[in-house]
Order: C-alpha cells, then structure tokens, then sequence
C-alpha cells in the first residue's frame, strides 16, 4: 500500500492536469482510488481469517473500519464513476445520485463511530 500512494497521487495528477482537465470531476482517478481503497479493505478480511485472533472481532476496531470503507466505497465506486456523464441527464438521476450519497455516508460514519466506541471502557463505581 505504501507503494501504491505515490503512484497514485503521480497517476491522479496526471489524469487531472492531462487527461480529464480540472473542470469536470476526475472519474478515472476516483474510481482507481475506490479500487485501492476496496482492495486494501478485502486484503483486511483475507488476513483477518487467515490468522484468526483470540477474542472477538466485535471489539476491534479495525474491523468496524475496513467494514466501513469497503461498503462506502463498494456502493459509490459505480455512483461516481458514471457521474459526469449521467449528472447531465435529468433532475430525478441526480436526486437518486444524491440519496445514494447520503446513505452511503450515514452507514460510513455510523460505523467509524461504532469503531471509536468499541474501545471505551467503563468502570462500575462502588461506594
């Protein structure tokens, strides 16, 4: 992965200045960074099975995290991907375009929560 950030940070750059321009969203960049993002999270999943933990994976926090960015980025990859050709078409698609945003971000940042939280402890207090 850490290979993979500068290669993609080159890549974007170029789609951006060379490619797509600056004045439309750059898809391509977008959707390849989606793909990292998706693979790096998968990776997660292969490893976690792999070499199982001792406890449960309820209270790990990296799981709720790379659970987090591989439904988010799974369900805007195709959204955005195809956004600066459908976003011309009709009111309704970009409402539609929209919601699914939306959605997709309330689960993403319910589950971030849910990570922070999974590392809280509280302390019974006895007097």
């Amino acid at each position: 992965m850490l290979v993979l950030i500068p290669v993609y940070l080159v890549a974007a750059l170029i789609n951006i200045f060379f490619i797509q321009g600056k004045d439309v969203f750059h898809t391509y960049g977008y959707m390849a960074g989606c793909l990292f993002v998706i693979a790096g999270s998968i990776y997660y999943f292969l490893e976690l099975f792999r070499y199982p933990q001792s406890g449960s994976i309820v209270r790990d926090p990296a799981f709720w995290i790379a659970s987090a960015l591989l439904f988010y980025y799974t369900c805007v990859l195709p959204v955005f991907g195809i956004l600066n050709y459908i976003s011309s078409k009709s009111e309704r698609v970009n409402n539609i375009l929209i919601f699914i945003n939306e959605f997709s971000n309330i689960i993403l940042y319910s589950l971030f929560t849910l990570a922070f939280l999974c590392k809280l402890s509280f302390r019974k207090y006895t007097s």
